[in-house]
């Protein structure tokens, strides 16, 4: 079972250090389970990150790589890997990998069950959508017409999925909670809101082009990641409710950093953790994300993994645990990982991510990003600096060129996403890995 957050940061759980909004149920989860501290999500915006999620591969080889892309017919999920093995599988919530009737379509790529926003869609509209989309059909959504909002989304999602659990409960089954919060626009449940209203200074947000008003942004993103952890408590309850809570994994995780837009301000409730960059940027704060795993008697209890590792890891992660075939991908099992076996565990010579121009690479302990229209590369000793404070590039011309040299190893060019003065390479897939 894999639940996504939308625009989390790394810092906004109290698991991981947040001290402004209360997570008591995904703090729990993280005691009963292992915390990882250097996972990566698989870029700095919503869609390129979820193909990587899906596909298993990164950036330089993934089909899509920003916002407004699809996946293709030749593109091979997670979901695709594991109904081929046997497993039922449901999406419920955001997809933004391609329309209906589409070869990005959900149902395209093996989920028998897919329910939730247009899956074109980016999630930028309300949170109480008058209309949802069940396997590719509109579903009308009776109790938020007429500018009624009666139904929060992501309520709604949960509540599938929940169904979902107890209907699959006897077969093996995969769990897609894509949830939406806390991305804009800010508007949680009333009674979520009411919980903070008056404890914040507030700066009214005006609206813009994308998102109306909000009067109250900090109580506003605030109610939406404490509702966020009670779904996630809906999901955990029903597994437990079931007996399926021995013999299930739950990866909980993000899709990218925290989000300034809409009138969020992550700097106020320092969602990034410590980390330098919100969501778009290449540094730590736009692509470090919180990832929490689940499995009581198999992942241990209360643990924390300094394994770096990223969204394209879990395609062959759950291949193996299914013993299904998995295609070519850029991943790593973390199968050991999970069962606190480090040791046993492989590792990437690299992590790499690139979009609109920016590569970036994590490798030998350290972190570069370059600015392909600029020629400018910045550097950096995470191991030392995860904030990305002090600059190291030109001061080693041999540690820069095996950085310059890796993101060209890592990078084939699309035609849809041109990385600024490249050059055409053969169409082949390099894997980033041992």
């Amino acid at each position: 079972m894999l639940i996504l957050a939308d625009d989390l940061g790394y810092g906004d759980l109290g698991c991981y250090g947040q001290k402004i909004v209360p997570t008591p149920n995904l703090d729990r989860v993280a005691v009963e389970g292992t915390r990882f501290v250097q996972a990566y999500a698989g870029n700095n915006c919503c869609a390129p990150s979820r193909c990587s999620l899906m596909t298993g591969l990164h950036a330089g080889h993934s089909s899509v790589r920003n916002n407004g892309g699809a996946l293709g017919a030749a593109d091979v999920t997670m979901a695709t890997v594991l109904k081929k093995a046997g497993y039922a599988t449901g999406a419920f919530g955001k997809w933004h990998l391609g329309a209906v009737g589409t070869p990005g379509d959900p149902g395209a790529h093996g989920f028998d069950l897919f329910f939730g926003i247009d899956p074109r869609s980016g999630g930028s509209e309300t949170h109480y959508s008058t209309t949802l989309y069940r396997n590719g059909e509109p579903e009308v959504v009776a109790a938020n017409q007429n500018g009624a909002q009666g139904a929060y989304g992501d309520d709604l999602f949960t509540a599938e999925a929940v169904r979902f659990i107890g209907e699959h409960r006897r077969e093996p089954f995969f769990l897609y909670l894509a949830l939406r919060a806390p991305h804009k626009p800010l508007e949680p449940p009333a009674e979520s809101l009411n919980e903070f209203l008056g404890k914040f200074e507030e700066t009214p947000f005006g609206g813009d082009s994308q998102v109306g008003a909000c009067p109250t942004p900090r109580a506003a993103r605030a109610g939406m990641i404490a509702h966020l952890d009670r779904n996630v408590a809906n999901v955990f309850a029903a597994l437990r409710e079931t007996g399926l809570d021995q013999n299930t994994l739950v990866i909980f995780t993000s899709d990218n950093g925290p989000a300034s837009a809409g009138g969020s301000d992550p700097a106020f409730f320092e969602s990034s953790g410590g980390l330098h960059g919100l969501k778009f940027s290449m540094y730590e704060g736009g692509i470090r994300v919180p990832m929490i795993a689940w499995w009581p008697g198999t992942v241990p209890a209360g643990a924390t993994c300094d394994l770096p590792c990223a969204f394209w890891d879990f395609l062959p992660t759950f291949a193996e645990l299914a013993a299904a075939d998995c295609p070519e991908t850029d991943g790593l099992s973390l199968v050991p990982a999970l069962k606190g076996d480090l040791a046993a565990q492989r590792r990437h010579d690299y992590l790499y991510w690139e979009r609109s121009g920016e590569q970036a690479l994590r490798a030998d302990g350290g972190k570069a990003i370059f600015h392909v229209p600029t020629g400018k590369l910045q550097r950096y000793d995470l191991d030392e600096d995860a904030a990305e404070t002090n600059n190291l590039a030109q001061q080693e011309p041999q540690a820069d060129q095996r950085m310059r040299a890796l993101m060209d190893e890592a990078h084939v060019d699309h035609p849809n996403y041109p990385l600024t003065g490249g050059k055409p390479k053969a169409a082949r897939r390099k894997k980033a890995a041992n």
